[in-house]
């Protein structure tokens, strides 16, 4: 995503000479969202959408969350101009 930034900041010359084109933030979702997005969108719903447990449950289910989404790992690739 930041990629996409980046390159909304240069002229179209310097992208094309320097091969600066990124993957906009709409077609990232289009990956992402059914990969694990939705579900983690679903999970987060159903923790601050249970009214049924203590307070206190909902803060050890979130920090749960939290815990896990602090975990996930994600790397971006480039693909040099010449492959």
């Amino acid at each position: 995503m930041f990629g996409g930034v980046f390159e909304s900041t240069l002229n179209p010359e310097t992208r094309r000479s320097g091969g600066m084109h990124y993957t906009s933030p709409e077609n990232i979702h289009k990956v992402i969202d059914p990969l694990f997005l939705h579900e983690l969108t679903a999970e987060l719903e159903s923790i601050v959408g249970n009214t049924a447990q203590s307070a206190g449950n909902q803060a050890k289910a979130l920090r749960r969350f939290h815990v896990k989404i602090a975990s996930l790992m994600f790397f971006e690739t480039f693909m040099p101009r010449w492959i």
